[in-house]
């Protein structure tokens, strides 16, 4: 009972408007409406923007309310959720339906980056690989809930999912397990022993078009200068010769260095799922989506 509690519940602060800090999301900044432009033939014809691709993306569609409310409901991380947002206007709804159909993109985005039931979840290369890469959200969430575990003295535990399949709550296919399936599992649901490590490293990459550009100008510059003084007294096979090689000396890639955090199971087998923690965070982040639209009242 406790392995279930701790993987599929839920931190969510419903109906406490606002409660995040102030932050933005990518999708919050997101547009939703669709422009339209006159083509050559005297048709309308749909600009394929980011609001747009925003409209494709989003497969559930807003309700809008007599009394001025926008309402939608999405389907993701296993749960049905509810949203409702008022724009400053209530008589006019545009604003409102643009914050939730942004709000109903972050919800998908954290469930595709979350999610143990999907196979190429940032969750689930995790776990298959035991560490790796982390990104900044799943960084937050891990902190957290080692936090969390500390805390409640090991009653939150992220890394309860062996347990969780061992009883089939992800493929819905249940059954009662053996005392000693279980004693074995178990012996995996241990969070702390996740280690969490910054570190920075130098790569090489390939210079994106436009720097490629301006490498091959700051070349051609270079064998400008060098004619010149051919011009002033050197000899032409000397000019020809600086001109391939500053030619030559266009590069193709740059080193650059950046910081990379991950993440190492201490323990082999181990898995962890983060639906306990993961819809709280959600709601949080949903109510930031709403705070950067201007919505004056929402709810999830």
């Amino acid at each position: 009972e406790q392995a279930a509690s701790a993987g599929e519940g839920s931190s969510m602060k419903n109906g406490v408007e606002f409660a995040a800090e102030e932050g933005g999301t990518a999708a919050g900044a997101a547009e939703t409406t669709v422009r339209e432009k006159e083509n050559a033939g005297g048709k309308k014809k749909a600009e394929k923007t980011p609001e747009t691709d925003l409209l494709q993306e989003i497969p559930e569609n807003p309700v809008q309310n007599d009394d001025g409310s926008v309402t939608m409901d999405v389907f993701a991380m296993d749960t049905y959720m509810h949203l409702l947002a008022y724009g400053a206007d209530p008589g006019d709804p545009k604003q409102a339906e643009k914050a939730v159909r942004a709000a109903a993109k972050e919800i998908h985005s954290l469930d595709s980056r979350l999610s143990t039931g999907l196979a190429d979840s940032e969750v689930s290369r995790l776990n298959a690989a035991g560490g790796g890469a982390l990104s900044g959200i799943v960084r937050e969430l891990i902190l957290r809930s080692q936090d969390l575990r500390k805390e409640t003295g090991g009653l939150f535990e992220i890394a309860i999912y062996p347990v969780m399949k061992l009883w089939g709550f992800p493929t819905q296919e249940f059954r009662v397990p053996e005392k000693e399936e279980i004693d074995a599992a178990l012996k995996l649901a241990d969070a702390s022993a996740i280690s969490v490590t910054t570190k920075t490293v130098t790569e090489t990459v390939p210079l994106t078009p436009e720097e490629a550009a301006q490498a091959k100008a700051a070349a051609a510059g270079k064998t400008g200068t060098e004619t010149g003084k051919d011009e002033a007294g050197q000899n032409a096979e000397n000019t020809e010769n600086s001109s391939t090689s500053a030619t030559a000396a266009v590069p193709a890639v740059k080193t650059v260095t950046k910081k990379v955090t991950e993440a190492k199971y201490g323990i082999k087998g181990m898995e962890i799922d983060l639906g306990g923690i993961a819809k709280g965070y959600t709601g949080d982040r949903v109510m930031q989506v709403f705070k950067k639209a201007g919505i004056y009242s929402g709810l999830i």
